[in-house]
């Protein structure tokens, strides 16, 4: 990430006690069944804490990649986790 690497040894998560449950893995845009990824996920302690990436996008993802966005914002609106791609 352009942030730095995230993953289960990074010692930025030691001190919280966070179990990382799912590595990085992508993920699709609404409307489900659309063959586009709209980035990669990570997810800690079974989804309660995430840290995700839009695909392409800079700082103005939702200009760049409104679709992405829109999925982006709709999962964390809902509490729900990413979709997965279709592949």
């Amino acid at each position: 990430t352009p942030a730095g690497r995230l993953g289960g040894s990074d010692p930025a998560f030691a001190p919280l006690g966070l179990e990382m449950t799912t590595s990085w893995r992508p993920w699709g845009v609404l409307p489900v069944g659309r063959r586009v990824q709209g980035g990669s996920v990570i997810e800690w302690e079974r989804g309660q804490v995430s840290f995700a990436s839009i695909r392409g996008a800079g700082h103005l993802a939702p200009y760049y990649r409104p679709a992405g966005a829109f999925t982006l914002m709709s999962a964390f609106q809902a509490g729900t986790s990413l979709p997965p791609p279709i592949i």
